[in-house]
């Protein structure tokens, strides 16, 4: 039945959309239920009489094809199961008609319904055309017999379904065993090459059940539609929009991550070298300030000095310098990551940039704190040096001439000094 109703929704998309016009039969609710309750036996009684059937049953079309003798039988069937005199005939086609609207408007998913609205196609138009408004709600008002007699119909009919499938395929345009890929969860990329396969990928995502060749049949008749072109225009207009809107967002992103994996890197950098210092890298005023270096002595900090070690702007540690004890130096940084989502169902996403909160800590045992210092009357410099029961062995230097100050931070095995920096806290 589903594809039935594919085939109907296709065909009707092809159309204006129509109201209930044909004349009524004049069909009463008793009609209806034997009908419903009759339906295979009459269905069978047709066919042993050779009355002609089509897909819904019996239909106006075959009442004008159909003999007299035939006519004649179908009156003694239908009145043997309950349909009433007078238009038997009319009234059998009638109920068929708006049997299968009812089977089509029950099968529709909201999903697909809506938008077809979008779109300005009623999928039942061309249902509509054939049936009687007033016939139609004494149908509907049964419709739960109506539905469980036609399924039952549709799970004897076997594999007859998926070839009028086939046959509409070949009507829409195109061959399915050809065509069907094109509409396959849309192109390679994942961009549809056109409005029909834009809406054909929203169906599809509401409806997983729909096949390739369905999808296909679909998208054809779709694009045989009078507005199709404006339509398609619209949506070319728009696939720009989304498209300049995806490619700014993407660089957007791709700036913004540069920047914090920039930071995320000195991080990394800082840990691992850290992490594997050992030993003794050197008085850095040797190097730093060689003018000076005889000027350097070693005296004792001030009990109230606090050391403030950083990498980046985060600070890692404050250090009393009379600390003698374990202590944590902590490394917090955020790790980026480019997410996309998509925009509707274009086939392109926005790119957007998303952090975690990253955090490493590395354990030194404080063992002792030197200070090394030399001034005159336009400068003062000092050198702290924190040795650790770890091995670890910190330089952290200073140098304050005038305005001016410099300053730098080394250990063995550090190779990105400028990621690393120091203060003080507590007075001078």
């Amino acid at each position: 039945m589903k594809k039935l109703l594919i085939l109907a929704t296709t065909c009707a998309m092809a159309s204006a959309a129509f109201a209930q016009n044909a004349k009524s039969a004049g069909i009463t609710d008793t009609d209806v239920k034997s009908w419903a309750k009759n339906y295979k036996q009459i269905q069978n009684e047709f066919s042993d009489a050779g009355i002609s059937l089509d897909e819904a049953g019996f239909s106006r079309d075959d009442i004008a094809t159909t003999s007299k003798q035939d006519k004649a039988k179908a009156e003694t069937i239908l009145q043997k199961y309950g349909v009433a005199a007078p238009n038997r005939l009319n009234k059998l086609a009638m109920i068929n008609q708006c049997a299968s609207l009812v089977m089509a408007e029950a099968n529709i998913d909201a999903n697909t319904m809506a938008t077809l609205k979008q779109m300005g196609v009623d999928p039942f138009a061309e249902l509509k055309q054939n049936t009687n408004q007033k016939d139609c709600k004494v149908v509907k008002a049964n419709e739960k017999a109506v539905i469980a007699a036609m399924n039952g119909i549709d799970d004897s009919a076997g594999n007859a379904p998926a070839a009028s499938t086939t046959a509409g395929a070949a009507q829409a345009g195109g061959s399915p065993s050809t065509n069907a890929s094109a509409i396959n969860a849309g192109n390679s990329n994942g961009i549809p090459k056109d409005y029909a396969e834009s809406i054909v990928a929203q169906m599809r995502a509401s409806d997983p059940s729909m096949t390739d060749e369905d999808a296909e049949i679909m998208a054809q008749t779709m694009r045989k539609q009078p507005s199709y072109a404006m339509q398609q225009a619209q949506w070319e207009s728009q696939q720009r929009a989304v498209a300049d809107e995806a490619q700014k967002s993407a660089q957007a992103a791709d700036a913004e991550y540069k920047q914090i994996e920039e930071t995320a890197v000195k991080f990394r950098n800082a840990i691992e070298e850290f992490s594997k210092s050992k030993g003794d890298c050197g008085l850095i005023y040797k190097k730093m300030d060689k003018a000076s270096a005889a000027k350097y002595v070693k005296k004792a900090p001030q009990e109230w000095e606090t050391l403030m070690i950083r990498v980046d702007s985060d600070v890692l540690a404050l250090i009393g310098v009379k600390d003698r004890k374990k202590i944590d130096l902590t490394f917090d940084w955020e790790e980026p990551k480019i997410t996309k989502t998509a925009i509707g169902g274009t086939g392109y996403a926005a790119s957007n940039v998303e952090t975690t909160e990253t955090s490493k800590s590395i354990p030194i045992t404080i063992t002792n704190i030197e200070m090394y210092e030399a001034s005159d009357k336009n400068s003062t410099a000092r050198e702290y040096v924190i040795s650790t029961k770890e091995g670890k062995v910190i330089h952290l230097w200073q140098k304050w001439d005038n305005e001016k100050v410099t300053s730098s931070v080394n250990f063995n095995g550090l190779k990105n000094a400028s990621s690393w920096s120091w203060g003080e806290t507590g007075g001078n």
